[in-house]
C-alpha cells in the first residue's frame, strides 16, 4: 500500500530535507523511490515514485530542468536534489515550473547523506507493504471465515480497525465488451480508487479478489460510503468500460463483514442483470430483491421458477420468439396492453395476440393482479439467480 508524499516528508525532513516548489502536490501518492540522473533514467520510472538525483549527469545537452519535466512526464509523484559540486543551487526557471505544475522539489545539501535519507523512506514504504499484506489477509479470512474471529480479529486491531466498528463491503467489476478487464487494466483501477482512499485519510481498505475490487469501509455511514464510491468512480474516468457496484449492508462489528460482503456481491449481479452500469446502489435500497435475496434456499428459488416461466425462457430460446420479453414489459405496465404496445412499438393486436398465446402456455390468467404478481416475482427471482 502507498503512502503520501506530506508523510514520508514529516519522517525526514530533520535530516535537512527541505521543499522549495510545488507545495500543491504534496498529496501525490508514493509507491516507491528511484535514482534518476538523467531523462534516459526517467523512462524507467513506473508511477508514483519519488526520483532522487545528484545531477552527475547533466551537462549542456541535458539541463536540471529537463529532467525535471521527463520526471513530471513518467508519472513521479516528486524529486529530490542534492545541491552540491554538480547542482550548486536551483535555478529560478525550475521552481517556478515546479509550481507551475503543482510537482513538489525539495532539496538536501551535499554534507547530509542522501542514502540515509532514501532508506528511511524504504523503511515506511515496507512498512506499508507489510500492513497492507497482513490487512489483506485479514480481511480475507473475515470474509470467508466468519465465525472463525481469532483469524482476523486480532489482525485487524493491530492495524488499528477495532472489532465493534461498523463494518461495510463494496464490490466492484470492470468490464469491457461484457468481460472482464485484463489484469493489468484492473491492477490500474484499483490504484486509483486506493488513491483516493490513502487522500481522504479514512478508515479504508482495497484490494482484488477474484478478478473484482473490494473496498472495505470501516466506522461509515452508507451515505458515506456511497458518497465515497462515487467520488471513486468519477476519478476512474471510465470511457467504454462498463463498472458495476454492489455495497452491502452497514454491519455493526467486525464479524458482520462476511455478510456484508455476500450481500454486497448479490446487488453486483443484480446490477448486472439490470445493466446499471455505473449505478451506485445499496442493498438497502433494494426494496423486494432484498427479501428474495435472503431466501437461503436455492431449492425453493428454482422451484418457483420452474412453475412460473421457465416453459417460457425455453420456447423462447428454442424458437427464437420473444415472449419473455412481451411478458415482462407487461408486467411493467400493470397489464395496459395500449402501454405495452407503445414501449415496443407494435400495434396493439400483435400484445393483445402475443398475451393470449402466453396465457396458453402458462395456463393462467393475466388479468388477475395475482396472477400478475406471482409472474413479476418470477422474473425477480430471474435476475438474481
Amino acid at each position: 500500500m502507498a503512502v503520501l508524499l506530506s508523510d514520508l516528508y514529516e519522517s525526514v525532513k530533520n535530516q535537512d530535507m527541505t521543499l522549495v516548489a510545488g507545495e500543491q502536490g504534496m498529496h501525490n501518492v508514493v509507491r516507491w523511490l528511484h535514482m534518476v540522473e538523467s531523462n534516459a533514467i526517467s523512462s524507467f520510472l513506473g508511477g508514483q515514485e519519488i526520483a532522487f538525483t545528484t545531477g552527475v549527469a547533466l551537462g549542456k545537452d541535458e539541463t536540471l530542468l529537463d529532467l525535471v519535466k521527463s520526471n513530471i512526464e513518467h508519472k513521479a509523484s516528486g524529486m529530490v536534489v542534492n545541491i552540491g559540486p554538480f547542482i550548486q543551487e536551483i535555478p529560478q526557471e525550475v521552481i517556478d515550473y515546479c509550481n507551475q505544475e503543482g510537482f513538489p522539489l525539495f532539496v538536501v545539501p551535499w554534507k547530509v547523506h542522501m542514502a540515509e535519507i532514501m532508506r528511511n523512506i524504504s523503511y515506511m514504504i515496507t512498512e506499508s507493504d507489510k500492513y497492507n499484506l497482513e490487512l489483506s489477509s485479514a480481511v480475507k479470512n473475515a470474509i470467508f471465515f466468519g465465525e472463525q474471529e481469532d483469524m482476523y480479529i486480532p489482525q485487524l486491531e493491530r492495524n488499528n480497525f477495532l472489532r465493534n466498528w461498523d463494518y461495510c463491503v463494496t464490490v466492484i467489476d470492470v468490464l469491457a465488451d461484457g468481460e472482464s478487464v485484463p489484469p493489468e487494466e484492473m491492477q490500474r483501477y484499483l490504484k486509483i480508487m486506493e488513491n483516493y482512499l490513502i487522500f481522504s485519510r479514512k478508515k479504508t481498505f482495497a484490494f482484488e479478489l477474484g478478478g473484482s475490487i473490494v473496498v472495505l469501509f470501516a466506522d461509515h455511514t452508507e451515505n458515506m460510503v456511497k458518497k465515497l464510491v462515487a467520488d471513486m468512480l468519477k476519478r476512474c474516468n471510465f470511457q467504454r468500460e462498463q463498472c458495476y457496484i454492489g455495497i452491502g449492508r452497514c454491519m455493526p462489528s467486525a464479524q458482520g463483514i462476511s455478510k456484508s460482503y455476500r450481500q454486497a456481491c448479490q446487488v453486483l449481479k443484480l446490477q448486472k442483470n439490470l445493466h446499471n452500469d455505473k449505478g451506485v446502489v445499496a442493498y438497502q435500497e433494494l426494496g423486494i430483491y432484498k427479501l428474495l435475496m435472503d431466501i437461503e434456499n436455492q431449492d425453493v428459488i428454482n422451484e418457483y421458477y420452474a412453475e412460473t416461466i421457465q416453459r417460457l425462457v425455453e420456447y423462447d430460446r428454442l424458437n427464437e420468439t420473444n415472449y419473455c420479453e412481451v411478458l415482462q414489459c407487461y408486467l411493467d405496465h400493470s397489464g395496459s396492453v395500449k402501454e405495452t404496445a407503445e414501449a415496443m412499438f407494435v400495434h396493439r393486436n400483435t400484445i393483445n395476440y402475443k398475451i393470449n398465446k402466453i396465457e396458453e402456455m402458462l395456463s393462467c390468467d393475466l388479468s388477475e393482479l395475482d396472477t400478475r404478481l406471482l409472474y413479476s416475482i418470477a422474473f425477480m427471482l430471474k435476475k438474481i439467480m
